[in-house]
């Protein structure tokens, strides 16, 4: 799952529709840990409502992905 996680990464960096800041294994690696995460956390509810689940880990891979997404702020240049 984290080389289909990477693979995915790669594929959006490379049609330029992210611009990760690390290497597509680390980015890859994130996002498994996400889901993992949110599978577990899903797993051990009381009510594992399927909706609840999915909906949390889009809006976490979103905040994710967005992050990606955030301009570089950059420096003025020195005069």
């Amino acid at each position: 799952f984290i080389a289909l996680c990477t693979r995915a990464v790669r594929q959006a960096a490379a049609r330029q529709e992210i611009a990760p800041p690390r290497d597509a294994d680390f980015v890859g690696w994130i996002l498994f840990g996400l889901y993992q995460v949110e599978l577990r956390r899903w797993l051990w509810m009381e009510k594992s409502d399927e909706r609840t689940g999915v909906a949390r880990l889009r809006h976490a891979l979103e905040l994710v992905v967005n992050g990606l997404n955030a301009p570089r702020v950059r420096s003025p240049p020195a005069d």
